[in-house]
């Protein structure tokens, strides 16, 4: 199940609940007292008390219902993660064999089949879109298929063009790019708690050494004033001294 469909399917649940709660507040609030005799019950409370005797399967069903769309998430997001796994396996490939020299037919053979398995595992996993006139539809991520192509048209061994192999590269990865973000995006992703990066904290390293050079030159400054008064302090113990003597 993608992330769409189980954001709709929680807003939908959600929604009934408060419908639920509001239609049985609604009932209450406008429904006629029940204690007067020999005077039938309403239809409005009538109703209010039948939601209120099934409010149990009214709650029980739609929550059940959720833990099932939670569970076929939780199986889709391992489903793409071997799907990403293997995607990236086959990326990789493609653009090793543009570093050969002089590959061979097992290295081509082996990139080409590394890239069909992961064409068929995107089917496993995600349907075409419908298109008119159309019996297979529209191939969600039509670059992985133009690696193929790619990869063919440099042929292999003595056939293999190496003058071409950088452009190849250079487009097999702008496809990577284009088809990764999106497909990322089905992901259920967040920042790291504790990020390792020397880049991340660049400014506030950049502080701290402001905030520490600030403290080392306030402590200079408090010693040197501390010598001064010392040196005061000890001229005027002399001048004391001196004093005393001359008495």
């Amino acid at each position: 199940m993608t992330k769409r469909t189980l954001q709709r399917w929680i807003i939908g649940v959600i929604s009934f609940y408060i419908i639920l709660v509001v239609a049985y507040f609604l009932l209450r609030l406008y429904a006629p007292p029940t204690t007067i005799p020999n005077v039938p019950p309403s239809t409005l409370t009538r109703v209010a008390d039948i939601l209120k005797d099934i409010s149990t399967l009214l709650v029980a069903i739609p929550a059940a219902w959720l833990g099932y769309c939670f569970q076929r998430r939780s199986a889709y997001l391992q489903q793409l993660r071997t799907l990403y796994t293997k995607l990236v396996i086959a990326i990789q490939d493609c653009i090793t064999y543009t570093h050969h020299a002089n590959p061979t037919e097992a290295e081509y053979a082996k990139t080409l089949n590394t890239l069909s398995v992961a064409i068929e595992e995107i089917r496993g996993v995600f349907m075409n879109f419908p298109k008119e006139n159309s019996t297979g539809g529209i191939f969600p991520f039509e670059a992985v298929k133009s690696m193929i192509d790619e990869v063919t048209s440099l042929k292999s061994g003595d056939d293999f063009k190496k003058d071409d192999a950088a452009k190849r590269r250079r487009n097999i990865v702008e496809m990577w790019k284009a088809i990764r973000e999106p497909f990322l995006l089905e992901f259920d992703r967040d920042f790291p708690s504790y990020p390792v990066s020397p880049y991340l904290f660049k400014h506030r390293v950049q502080e701290i050494s402001v905030v520490e050079a600030e403290s080392e030159q306030v402590a200079a400054s408090a010693t040197e004033n501390n010598l001064v008064h010392a040196t005061v302090s000890t001229t005027e113990a002399e001048s004391n001294i001196s004093r005393a003597g001359l008495r």
